[in-house]
Formats: C-alpha cells, structure tokens, sequence
C-alpha cells in the first residue's frame, strides 16, 4: 500500500479500480454471508447452464476451504500446535480475502494456496485420501478439457 501512495498518490488503487476490470467485483467491501446468499440465490433461480456449474465449483472449493481451516484450527488450538495455527490464519485470509469483493470467482486458484487443506488432507484414512485424490484427478480432466476447449474456469 505504501508504494501505490508512493507512485500513484492512492494507497487503496487495487480497491479503488476493480470495476474498470469489468470482472463483476464490488468496489466495495461485502462480508461473507452476503456472498453465500447471494450463491444460494444463483443456485435456487437461475437455470442449470454452464455459469452455474462454474458457481457450485467455486461455492464448493470456498466451502470446502473453509472447513478445513477451521477445522485445523480448531484441532491445532486444543494442542497448542502454533505453526499449525499459523497455518490455519494464513489460509483464511487466503481464502476469505478475495471474497471481500463479493463473488467466489477464481477462488479455486486461491483454494490451491490454502495450505491447511493439504493437511486435513493429509491425516485422512487411506482410502479416503484415495477417494480424493481419484475425485480431484477426474475433476482436474473434466476442467482441462473445458478449458483447452476455450471456456472460463475460474
């Protein structure tokens, strides 16, 4: 922020022109539970066509994401674990941040960063773990696929 006052006299110009990038971004700041609403509100209206496929893969991956932070944390604070509390804090803000400006687009990119995933992930029982893998690779073909094929994944 300090070198955008520096170089553009606007420390908050990240903020500040969201909507010149026509991604659909809030100029403004919007909690999380305006965004799950507003998902709900897609998910219960809108017809089931490709854009809505692509909400309930972002829907998923923030849900998903979520739980397994707080989950983390959870388990970590009882332990008193403060790495992986460290962890856990680093991948809400990962995955809560980029909701601020109300939509869940591209949070799969950032879901990959939330490193706490990875863990929960990680202290599943085998064939869990299996199942997720299987499940991630099939779903990694389907969105290659997609998107070779020209459309927007996240």
């Amino acid at each position: 922020m300090t070198y955008l006052f520096k170089t553009e006299g606007d420390p908050l110009l990240f903020l500040n022109v969201q909507p010149m990038f026509g991604a659909m971004r809030s100029s403004h700041l919007i909690i999380l539970p305006q965004v799950y609403f507003r998902y709900i509100k897609i998910f219960l209206t809108s017809a089931h066509t490709f854009q809505y496929f692509i909400a309930l893969l972002e829907f998923t991956m923030v849900t998903l994401t979520l739980f397994s932070a707080i989950y983390l944390l959870m388990k970590a604070w009882k332990r008193r674990n403060y790495f992986l509390i460290g962890l856990s804090l680093f991948s809400l803000a990962h995955i809560l941040l980029p909701t601020l400006t109300g939509t869940f687009s591209s949070v799969p990119r950032y879901a990959l960063m939330a490193l706490s995933m990875y863990v929960v992930i990680s202290d599943l029982k085998p064939k869990y773990r299996y199942a997720v893998a299987g499940l991630s690779i099939l779903l990694q073909i389907i969105l290659t696929s997609l998107f070779i094929q020209g459309y927007f994944i996240s």
